[in-house]
Formats: structure tokens, sequence, C-alpha cells
């Protein structure tokens, strides 16, 4: 069964999956927190748009986003 989905109202996304989406045609509208019926009726009234781009700083967390420094550890088997 296909659906075909046009928009996407969102708490969070990652810049890569909001890209992905973008290029499959579909409408992101990050940062749509509270009540689903609260945020979808406002949407429907045109008060919540999509970001032109990926913001800098979505959430304000400048620099702490994501999870740790970037490097894996390297799985070496064993116990440990």
């Amino acid at each position: 069964m296909r659906r075909d989905v046009t928009l996407l109202l969102c708490a969070g996304v990652d810049q890569a999956t909001w890209a992905a989406l973008q290029g499959h045609g579909i409408q992101v509208i990050p940062n749509a927190i509270g009540d689903p019926g609260a945020v979808f009726s406002t949407w429907r009234n045109g008060r919540l748009n999509p970001p032109p781009v990926w913001p800098d700083d979505p959430v304000g967390l400048g620099a702490a986003r994501g999870f740790g420094t970037g490097r894996r550890r390297r799985f070496r088997g064993g116990r440990g």
C-alpha cells in the first residue's frame, strides 16, 4: 500500500534526514512541539511554517549538538 506524504510535522529531525525528506518533496516543519492536535491546528491556521534552509542552531544548543566528540571506539572483541 502506497501513501503519498507531503508534510512532516515533527519535534526534531537531524540535518541529513531533513535534507533527504526535502529531496523527496516532503515539506518538513521541525520544532513543532506540543499537543499534536494543537500543533496541527496551528499549522492549518498558517502560523507554523517550514524554515527555508536548515537552521544553524534549531534548538539553541550551540556547539553541543550531537553526542561525544565524533570519535568512535573500535570494537576489539573479547570482554571489557
